[in-house]
This record gives structure tokens, C-alpha cells and sequence, in this order.
């Protein structure tokens, strides 16, 4: 036997004596070299013993030369170790060892197809094959290729017996290099060259061009096969030649002779089988071997094939497979006939769009087959991969417009499936739909449908992970579960009642109608322990998924502890997700929208959040550098910018950049999104997460004294955007507040009268809006009556009268929810005393309307501890005494302010400091200045060592900071200023520390910064760290915000 690459049991002396082979490379011991099998010029294959699991094992050399060539071989053959299937050689190990690229594979016994033909059957011929195809169904799902079937690679490992099934194995994968095709022979039957299809045999993929073997696929097997078999029933090649040299040009351009003439004894249905495998366009063909395998299992049951299921056929092969029925169905038949001419039509009809149908599964199967090979290669930019796929999907959207209704619902089908496929769960909605409005709503439709549902529920989980607020999550995840969960599980039970076998596992459909029953944790069980193939990862994806459900349960609850433990749970999963498939983009994705919420809860629950951060940019990177224009790699690389920048806010602050640079990338991955086919429905997660950022970049600008005017003109573009249904009060809330710091900004600077005007009307039509979106909301309608009052308070009279009234009103609102907030009715008193302080003398007030005594009662345990409180009811007091008839508080209580003023080591050192620190700021810079500060001083320090209030401590500071200062005491300056900034001041609170570093810098402030020698210099970390100190501890008064753009242009100028 002159077999060049076969791993079998050769009964020729020739072999036999080769006893004292060794391996051509040195390897692992536990190998030990039997003898040579075979060799060719792509290797040389020896049969070895494994010590150590004590079997024989067969062990193949492969010289590849380049390194694109073992690479490929290495990857699929580890790919192909997680086949599991009993028609294929079992591959235990792939290695690389120095020079040695080596595979270690099942060692069978036997002979070849090619050394048993002419002792087998028609039907053993055809079974063999068969089986054969079957298990590279099973490959070919893998996305793997074989590139050389032949009779030398295909083995028997018995003898065939007369009417005795064959056992069929297949060898040799992985040595579809380019390098062999010189040294093959031409001896028929054995050499690769006979059997390979014409785009494998073409000059671009013959000279090893990267782009010609990319489209070899699934129907270049399917061609070898048949090829094959066509040499197995023929004794002849498909093609002919006489030389080497015409192959090439043959497989090309010549027309194959068929094998109904070759053979006209043979079946024609099956001469059909054989030649529909060998046409020369690869989709023309069987578009993978499993459906090569249904139609050789369907003729040698003698059932109608995919080819030919007419009626006539059908019943042909019903009397075949039972002669003794000829009378009855004859007579039957022509009853028939003469009955039903009409249904005969209907029923041909039928078996064209079935027909069609099957053209179409097989197309679909070639794509996901190529899909799944994609996603379990190595990371790499998969985008040209995909993008050539969306040829295929395009054509079949295209076939599917242009059939009639009758044929469209195949097409639709196929469509919807590839679009699903390729990840475009939206776009494959519409054309299943489709599909299913044409009437054709087989099992296989209902199916199809019901995955597509579960995806589109599954992504919606993931934007849902994105949305702030709790209650606005649950109310998204509720109308996702109408859209998306209930029609899944519809269409999954009806694919379940139906009787047509399914081309997904068991367990895994008893797993996903548990998850769209809600039943998580049952599913999860199922999946966690149902039997699938190595291959198939949707278990594991599916398990991801819940993982996440529960994940934002745990945080609804606040409940970290929860999350950490579900987390600590799922990150296995996730490993040998990524393991089996490391280019699996939307693996990351789910696991990116987990990362999220975990480090949004860690900052809520103060936890360290670094380590999420981190995971989230090392997979945002993975993502870009499998996909670099898809939306959701530009959309994670700006939430992990994001993520960090919330957790810089915790340490040194945030910069201009950090918000611009998350800006930037949620601005391209909104572009992206309107242009990718099917990812347009992304956008509004997108715009959501856009819309925050440049809310926090307008925050930012206006805490520096910086205009936000071109942030807020883009969130107003970008709010336009966004459905209605996801414009909740939250979302109009953050509006207005922008535009409030926008007026802020706008006042500070003094604009004009119709600029301010116009950003008043914004902000407060927003609040306006938020307020009706939700009722009764305590916060809302404090927030609402503190921006009036701040409005009214710079409108100035008339102007604002009904500003000023209208934030009466909503503090009454406030006030009806919760009327023993203290802080409430503090406002209260602030926006009647402005009310009742901004009118004329001689306009008459009702007292009554605005009475404040039940206010007083209370705030008034408070007059000590609060000088918001203080301050107010100071200037009520102040007022009454001039205006008795307008005074909204009644006698007696005025005299308790009176007396409470009075008492000693409490009221009055705060007092005297507030008014010395007032005057203190007009006479700095006079001779008076060390009087009046050696006066501050005292007070201060008299309120301190009262300790009555937490600011008596920072009037202290305050007294301390410009003492500093007015010595000249450089050094002195400093180490307070770095105490302050190190939180090492004893006894003050982190809020009272960062409050500290703003009066220290306050009062140098106050001072002329050019007449002084000395003056403040901290660094721009500082000032970063500063400012966003600023923010989290709600620092807004322009002074103190002026006060920060001070020291960043000192920072700059020192």
C-alpha cells in the first residue's frame, strides 16, 4: 500500500520491519517511538506508545515552515481536541517543542477506504461517507476545516463483511498547508489534488495567499466528499488527467463528467447527491457537511432528499421500501388522482419552499459555523471577518424581498437567522417577523424567533446595568420583560410542543425556558449541569446573563456583600467562557455591564474600587482590539474613563480632560452606532451615559468660573434624542440643574439681562417638568424652592416677586411632606424673609400668610448649631424691629431670639465672630488690620474652646489661617496648608478638614495678592484634588468658586 499520510495498521512487510524508527524531533519522554506509519511533505506520522496512560497513540510531524502556518495548525487542532465524536480521530495534545510541531492523536488499527474499495458495497460506500459527513458536522460547527479528505484519510477498522455495517473514521486534520501539493502524487484515488474543490485549488490559495484560504470553508469538504464517493462508486477521479501539471487547470474549468453516465447502473437520486457536492461554486453546494450526512442517512432510508422531496418521489420511495403494498397503492394512487389534482399542485408547491427552505438552513448553518469558528479564535480584530459575512446577509434580505409571499418565509428566515448570527439581534427581529407574518410558522420559525427575543431581553439587561436610579431601572427592566421576555418564552414553548427536532440541546432550552420564566435560579442549575459539547458556549453566555439579573438585584438592595459573593460566583464562568472562546465580543460586553455596577457600588458603599477600574479598561481594550469601530468597544472605553474618574473624585480630583476624554468616546460610539447595520438601538444607552458625562463636564466647568455654555448646548441636542419613555424626572432634574449652573455662571459674570433670561426659562421649565413627572417628591421640590430663591434673589425687584412666591410654594409643598425637617423650614424662614424684604414699605403683607412661628418652633433648637439658622432669624429680628406690622413672627418668640442672643460663651463669641470676620474683610489692608484681627481672633478662639458648633472649630481655622499669613510665615503657611490637604489636623472631620483648606485659601483671598511678599502657591495636583473636594462636598457659592480660579491662575503664575 503506497498511502502517504494515514494513521493505520499497514499489513505490508514494507512497514512492519521499520522497527528502529525514531522521532525526527526530540519530545516528551513519556512517548516512546514505535515505528513509522507514513510520511509526505507536509510530515511524517508514527505509531507510539504513551507511557504514561499506557496506550498506543499515533503521533504527527508537521513542517510548517511559516509562522502563519503553525499558528493555524495549532489553533485548530486544540479546537479540535473538543470534538467529541466517534467518526472522527480523537486528538489528545497539540505541542510545540523547539523545532517540533507535533500532534498526538488516537492510534486506530485497519485499513483504508481506499485499500477496502472494491470489497465493499453500493451502500457501504455511501454509509461510510455518510458517517464520515456526520462527524464533520460536527467539526464544521467548531469552524474548523479539514482541506484533505481523501480514501487514504479515511479509515475501517475491521474488514468490510457482505450486508454488514462499516465503521468509518476520519484522520489526518490540520495539514491543509499550501507546501504539500508539490510532492502529492498522481496516482488516482490518493493524491489531495483529486479531491480538492476549485477555491482551494485556485493560484491565490496555491500560493499561500492569507486572503484566498480565509474563504475556504465548510462546501470545500463537502466537495472532497463527494469527490470521493464519486471515486469510490466510479473507480474513476472526478477529474481526469494525465499529468500533474493539468490538475490545477482542470479542477478549475472542466465540467466533471457526471456519475449517472459514469455509472448509469447507480440511482439517480444519489448520482444527485453526489454531483450537487461537486459544484464548482462553493454555494451551490451543500454549504456543510451535516447536510451532506442528513441526504446520504435520508437515501439509504430511502426517504425523499433535500433535492428531491416531490410528492411523486416521496411516494416512489414508499413503495420501494415496501413492494408488497404495489396493489393497494396503485389503485389508491389513481383514486387520487382523480380526486386531488389540485392538492397534488398544492402539495408540489410545498416541496419547493421546503426545498428552498433547506437551501437556505444550509446557508445559515455555513454562516454560524463561521461565526463560531470566528468567535473561538485567538483575540484579533475580527471586523473584516464579520463584514464579509454581511455580504451573505445582505444577499439573502435581498432573495427574501423578491420572492412571493408563498417562498418568502424561508428566505425571511434565513435572513433573520444570519443577522442574528452576526450579533444584529434587531435587524434579525424584522425579517423573522417577517418571515412569520407569511405564514410560514414552523418550529424552526417559532425557534428562531424565540432566540432572537432572548437576545434582544439579554442586551436590554445590559443597558438596563447602566441606568442610575433603581426605581428607573425596574421600570425599564418591566417593559423589556413585555417586549422581549414574554414573546421569547411564547415562541419558545411552541417550538417545544412541536414534534420537530431541535438543533439546540436539551438541557439548554430546558435552561433558557426556565431563565424567560423568571425561575434564575433554576436555570442556572440546569445549565450549570446539562451535558452539551465542549464547543457549545451558550450555556455559559446564558449563565453570564442571569449572573448580571442577580447582580442588579443585589445592588437595588444596596446589598454588597451580595454582589461580591454572586460575583466571586460567576468569574469561573466567565474564565472558561473566554478560554473556549477568547474572540467571543459579546461575552465582554456582559461582563463589562457587571464590572460596572460593581464598581458603581463600591463607591457607594466606600469600598476600594480600583481593582474595577482596572478590570473595566482591560476590557474595553479587548473589545477595541477585536472590534475597533463597533459602538460598544468606543462606549466601554468611555465608561471604564468614567468609572475612574468617579473613583478620582474619591482621591485627587478630576481634571477638564478626564470628563472630555469620556466625552469623546461616547461621542464615537454614537456615531458608530448610527452607522453598523442593526446596532442602531444601542444609541439611547449611549446618549444616557453621554448626557450624565457632559452634565458632570458643565458641573465642572462652572465649579472653575468657566462658561458651560457649549456642554449644555450639547446636552440639549443630545436630550432631543432620547425616547420620551426614558426622559423620567431624573433625567429632567439633571437638566435643570446644569442650566442652574449655567445661570450661576452667567450672573457671575454678569451677562446680559436676556442671556440670564433665556437660561432662567430652561431651567426651570426642566424642574417644571421634573416636578409634574413625579409628584410629591421631597427632594425635588426642596432642590426646586432653593433655585428660585437663588433666581429671585438676582432678579431683583419687581421682577422677582413671582419668582420668589412661586418658591414659597414649593417649600410649602416640601414643608406638608415632611414638617419637622429642620432644614426645610430654615428655608421657609430665608424665602419669606426675602419675600417680605423685597417688597416696598408701603405695600401692604398680610402676616398671617406668611407666618413663621410654627417654622420658629422648629428651628430654634438649632439657633446654636447652624448659622444658616442663625443668620436668618437674626435678620428676622432686625426686620421686626423696624417693621412690626409686616413681622411674621410673633412677640414672643422674638424675645427668645432676643434672649438667646444674649446668653454668655455660647451665642454671642459666634456672634461676634461672624460680625468681626464681616468687618475683618473691609479693613484687612488697613493700619487698623491687626486691631481688628487680634479681635477675631479672640472670638474665635472663645467659640472654639466653647466647641458649641462644628464651625466654631472653622472660624477657628479660619482665625489661625490668617494669623499665618499676616506673620509672614511662609513656612508656617505651608505646613498648614499641606496638614490641611494630608487630612492630619486633629480632631476635624473629612468634611471640616476639606471645608478648612477653603477658608485658608478664602482668607488669603481677601488679601491684594500683588502688595503682599508672600503668597500662596500650591500645586495643580492640589488644586485638582481641591476641586473636586469642591464637588463632592456641594461647595457652590461663586465666592468660593471664584476663590478655586484664583488659585489655578496662581498655580499658574508660581
Amino acid at each position: 500500500m503506497n498511502n502517504d499520510e494515514t494513521l493505520i495498521d499497514p499489513s505490508g512487510a514494507e512497514n512492519n520491519s521499520n522497527t528502529s524508527a525514531s522521532f525526527p524531533y526530540p519530545i516528551n519522554r513519556r512517548y516512546q517511538c514505535q515505528r513509522l506509519l507514513g510520511k509526505g511533505g507536509n510530515g511524517a506520522v508514527y505509531q507510539a506508545y504513551d507511557t504514561q496512560l499506557q496506550r498506543d497513540v499515533a503521533i504527527k510531524f508537521v513542517n510548517a515552515a511559516t509562522r502563519v502556518a503553525r499558528e493555524r495548525f495549532i489553533n485548530e487542532a486544540r479546537l479540535l481536541a473538543h470534538v467529541e465524536h466517534d467518526r472522527i480521530v480523537k486528538v489528545f495534545e497539540v505541542a510545540e517543542e523547539g523545532d517540533a510541531l507535533y500532534m498526538v492523536m488516537q492510534y486506530i488499527g485497519g485499513d483504508t477506504l481506499y485499500a477496502y474499495r472494491e470489497q465493499m458495497s453500493v451502500k457501504q460506500k455511501v454509509d461510510a461517507i455518510a458517517q464520515i459527513a456526520s462527524g464533520l458536522g460536527e467539526v464544521h460547527q467548531r469552524g474548523v476545516v479539514h482541506r484533505d479528505i481523501k480514501p487514504g484519510n479515511i479509515l475501517l477498522t475491521t474488514p468490510p463483511a457482505p450486508k454488514q455495517p462499516v465503521s468509518a473514521t476520519l484522520v489526518d486534520f490540520g495539514i491543509a498547508a499550501h507546501t504539500e501539493r508539490s510532492s502529492l502524487g498522481i496516482q488516482p484515488g490518493q493524491g489531495s489534488l483529486f479531491y480538492m474543490a476549485p477555491e482551494q485549488a485556485a493560484p491565490e490559495a496555491a500560493e499561500g495567499i492569507a486572503d484566498a484560504w480565509q474563504f475556504i470553508g465548510p462546501s470545500a469538504d463537502v466537495y472532497s466528499l463527494g469527490a470521493t464517493l464519486y471515486f469510490m462508486l466510479s473507480g474513476e477521479p472526478a477529474i481526469a488527467v494525465a499529468a500533474t501539471t493539468e490538475i490545477v487547470n482542470k479542477i478549475q474549468h472542466s465540467d466533471i463528467l457526471p456519475l449517472q453516465r459514469q455509472c448509469p447502473e447507480l440511482p439517480s437520486d444519489l448520482c444527485d447527491i453526489v454531483m450537487h457536492c461537486l459544484q464548482r461554486e462553493p454555494n451551490a453546494r451543500y454549504a456543510n457537511a451535516a447536510a451532506l450526512a442528513d441526504d446520504l442517512q435520508r437515501w439509504l432510508q430511502c426517504l425523499p432528499t433535500s433535492l428531491n422531496r416531490g410528492a411523486g418521489e416521496r411516494l416512489r420511495l414508499w413503495y420501494k421500501r415496501a413492494p408488497w403494498t404495489s396493489g393497494v397503492i396503485t389503485s389508491l394512487f389513481a383514486a387520487a388522482i382523480m380526486a386531488s389534482v389540485g392538492f397534488a399542485v398544492y402539495q408540489s408547491r410545498l416541496s419547493e419552499r421546503e426545498a428552498a427552505l433547506q437551501q437556505f438552513v444550509e446557508q445559515v448553518k455555513d454562516v454560524e459555523s463561521r461565526v463560531r469558528f470566528i468567535q473561538m479564535s485567538p483575540i484579533s480584530d475580527i471586523s473584516d471577518d464579520y463584514q464579509q459575512l454581511q455580504q451573505t446577509a445582505t444577499e439573502l434580505v435581498s432573495t427574501a424581498d423578491n420572492k412571493s409571499a408563498f417562498f418568502a418565509g424561508p428566505a425571511y428566515y434565513a435572513a433573520g437567522k444570519t443577522a442574528l448570527a452576526l450579533n444584529q439581534p434587531e435587524r434579525a427581529l424584522q425579517l423573522l417577523n417577517k418571515g412569520w407574518q407569511s405564514g410560514y410558522q414552523d418550529a424552526r420559525m417559532a425557534l428562531a424567533l424565540a432566540r432572537t427575543h432572548t437576545e434582544l431581553y439579554r442586551s436590554g439587561q445590559r443597558e438596563a446595568a447602566s441606568i442610575v436610579r433603581p426605581e428607573d431601572r425596574q421600570a425599564f427592566i418591566a417593559e423589556l420583560q413585555q417586549q422581549h421576555q414574554q414573546p421569547a418564552l411564547r415562541y419558545l414553548q411552541r417550538s417545544l410542543a412541536s414534534e420537530q427536532q431541535s438543533e439546540l440541546p436539551k438541557d439548554y432550552l430546558t435552561g433558557l425556558a426556565q431563565y424567560l420564566a423568571g425561575n434564575l435560579d433554576k436555570a442556572d442549575e440546569t445549565l450549570a449541569s446539562g451535558q452539551f459539547a465542549s464547543w457549545f458556549y451558550e450555556p455559559l453566555a446564558l449563565r453570564t446573563t442571569i449572573a448580571l439579573e442577580r447582580i442588579m438585584a443585589a445592588r437595588a438592595e444596596s446589598d454588597w456583600q451580595q454582589m461580591q459573593a454572586r460575583y466571586q460566583a460567576i468569574a469561573p464562568v466567565f474564565d472558561r467562557l473566554h478560554k473556549i472562546a477568547p474572540s467571543y465580543f459579546d461575552s465582554y460586553s456582559v461582563e463589562g455591564a457587571i464590572v460596572l455596577q460593581m464598581g458603581l457600588q463600591a463607591k457607594q458603599s466606600e469600598a476600594a474600587g480600583e481593582q474595577w477600574v482596572e478590570k473595566m479598561q482591560n476590557l474595553a481594550n479587548t473589545m477595541l482590539a477585536l472590534a475597533p469601530e463597533h459602538p460598544y468597544s468606543a462606549y466601554y472605553k468611555g465608561l471604564a474613563v468614567s468609572l475612574s474618574n468617579d473613583q478620582n473624585e474619591l482621591t485627587y480630583g478630576n481634571t477638564i480632560d478626564d470628563f472630555s476624554r469620556a466625552i469623546r468616546w461616547y461621542e464615537k460610539a454614537l456615531s458608530l452606532s448610527k452607522q453598523k447595520v442593526g446596532q442602531q438601538g444601542m444609541g439611547t444607552e449611549i446618549r444616557l451615559q453621554l448626557l450624565k458625562d457632559l452634565g458632570l463636564l458643565a458641573s465642572k466647568l462652572g465649579m472653575i468660573g468657566k462658561s458651560s455654555l457649549s456642554a449644555l448646548k450639547r446636552m440639549q441636542s443630545v436630550a432631543a434624542d432620547i425616547p420620551a419613555a426614558r426622559k423620567n424626572y431624573f433625567f429632567y432634574y439633571t437638566l435643570a440643574n446644569q442650566y442652574q449652573q449655567l445661570l450661576d455662571f452667567q450672573y457671575s459674570r454678569g451677562l446680559n439681562t436676556s442671556e440670564i433670561a433665556k437660561t432662567f426659562k430652561l431651567a426651570d421649565a426642566n424642574y417644571r417638568r421634573a416636578v409634574d413627572l413625579a409628584p410629591g417628591r421631597f427632594g425635588l421640590e426642596v432642590n426646586y424652592a432653593k433655585f428660585l430663591l437663588e433666581a429671585g434673589f438676582e432678579q431683583g425687584y419687581p421682577e422677582n416677586t413671582a419668582t420668589l412666591e412661586a418658591a414659597y410654594q414649593h417649600i410649602l409643598r416640601a414643608n406638608k411632606l415632611n414638617p419637622d425637617n429642620w432644614v426645610v423650614n430654615a428655608y421657609l424662614i430665608k424665602i419669606v424673609r426675602h419675600i417680605i424684604t423685597n417688597s416696598p414699605s408701603s405695600e401692604t403683607l398680610e402676616p398671617s400668610r406668611y407666618d413663621l412661628n410654627g417654622a420658629f418652633d422648629i428651628v430654634a433648637p438649632y439657633m446654636a448649631k447652624s448659622t444658616f439658622v442663625t443668620n436668618e432669624l437674626l435678620f428676622i429680628t432686625s426686620f421686626c424691629a423696624h417693621n412690626d406690622a409686616r413681622c411674621p413672627l410673633s412677640a414672643s418668640n422674638r424675645h427668645k431670639i432676643s434672649e438667646f442672643e444674649a446668653q454668655p460663651n455660647t451665642f454671642s463669641p459666634l456672634i461676634n465672630t461672624i460680625k468681626l470676620g464681616a468687618e475683618l474683610a473691609e479693613v484687612l489692608n488697613t493700619e487698623q488690620q491687626h486691631d481688628m484681627l487680634a479681635a477675631f481672633i479672640g472670638s474665635a478662639h472663645e467659640a472654639h474652646d466653647s466647641a458649641v458648633t462644628p464651625l466654631s472649630t472653622d472660624t477657628w481655622l479660619y482665625a489661625e489661617a490668617i494669623k499665618r499669613y499676616l506673620s509672614s510665615d511662609k513656612a508656617g503657611i505651608q505646613q498648614w496648608f499641606e496638614l490641611l490637604k494630608q487630612r492630619k489636623v486633629d480632631a476635624l472631620s473629612e468634611a471640616n478638614q476639606v471645608y478648612a483648606i477653603d477658608l485658608l485659601a478664602d482668607a488669603f483671598h481677601r488679601i491684594d495678592w500683588e502688595q503682599k511678599p508672600i503668597r500662596l502657591a500650591p500645586s495643580k495636583a492640589a488644586i485638582s484634588r481641591f476641586q473636586a473636594n469642591a464637588v463632592r462636598y456641594r461647595i457652590q457659592h461663586w465666592s468660593q468658586i471664584m476663590l478655586i480660579n484664583k488659585l489655578v491662575d496662581l498655580s499658574a503664575t508660581h
